[in-house]
Parts: structure tokens; C-alpha cells; sequence
């Protein structure tokens, strides 16, 4: 899950609730590290509880208007990318920017180009981070809700 790409699928205005209710449900599966993800059609409608055909045109409105990047694989799942264009207002002005400059000499770790990688002892969650994971579950469930509610309203509509 995205905190970055559900930020912005919420704060994209969208007129079909279809493509909404599809858009944030790519981003709850939208992955930082790899810029993509690749549910399901199935996974989409019990995700969204909108049907096979409706997913199919959202998605399809999605990749037109240039939201979603749809990169087909046969035998495998569909891989989605999200076109995530920051607000105007998020990129700070270079007064404001903080940060050391690049230093280009390799880390004590990396050995001729090769990077070692150290054994790490899984930390354990105090108090404060074990009610933070809790309102992160909370907080899903809750989109869950509403995106179900916001499928059936577009359904609704289509009927």
C-alpha cells in the first residue's frame, strides 16, 4: 500500500465513481519500491464490488486519460502502472529544501561494485508503533467500506 499514491487518487477529481472507486483500489495496491502493481480482475471486483465490465471500462477511461499505464502480460496478471503527478503545491522551493550534497565515494559496504548486505534483526514494535499499525488496518478497513458503497452507487447509476 501507498500512502503517496492514495493521496493522490483521492485528490484526483474524477466524474465517473467506476474509475474512482478503480483508481483507488489500484492505489491501496500500488507498490513504492517497484512503481506498479498487478492485481487481479477478480481480486478488483471483490476489492471494489463492481462487476468484471465495469472494472474493464474504468480501467480502460483510466489508461486514456493517462492515469494508469496498462502493460499486458499473457499468463501472467495485468501489471498497472499510476501516473502520479504531484500537486503544485507539494514540490518545496529550493529555500526550503534540505539535504547534503551527493558524495560520490562508495560505502564502506560495497566491495569492487558489490553491495554486502548484513544479516537484520527484525525490531521489535513498542507501544506507540503498535497503535500506529493498528490505525493503518483501521484505516484500510474503512477505505474498503467506502469503496464497496461508492461501487454499488455507480452501479446504481449504470442500471
Amino acid at each position: 500500500m501507498s500512502i503517496a499514491a492514495l493521496q493522490w487518487a483521492f485528490n484526483l477529481i474524477l466524474e465517473d465513481h467506476a474509475e474512482k472507486v478503480v483508481l483507488l483500489a489500484l492505489a491501496d495496491h500500488y507498490n513504492d519500491q517497484s512503481e506498479c502493481c498487478w492485481p487481479s480482475i477478480a481480486r478488483l471486483e471483490r476489492f471494489t464490488g463492481a462487476k468484471n465490465r465495469t472494472i474493464q471500462r474504468a480501467l480502460t477511461r483510466l489508461v486514456k486519460a493517462g492515469h494508469v499505464v496498462r502493460q499486458d502480460r499473457p499468463g501472467k496478471s495485468t501489471v498497472f502502472e499510476l501516473v502520479i503527478h504531484p500537486r503544485q503545491n507539494d514540490t518545496p522551493t529550493p529555500s526550503t529544501r534540505r539535504g547534503t550534497p551527493v558524495n560520490m565515494t562508495p560505502h564502506p559496504r560495497q566491495i569492487d561494485g558489490r553491495t554486502i548486505k548484513e544479516p537484520q534483526a527484525k525490531p521489535k514494535l513498542n507501544l506507540h508503533e503498535r497503535g500506529a499499525s493498528r490505525d493503518v488496518d483501521d484505516a484500510r478497513a474503512t477505505l474498503k467500506t467506502v469503496l464497496r458503497d461508492l461501487a454499488k452507487q455507480s452501479v446504481r447509476r449504470m442500471q
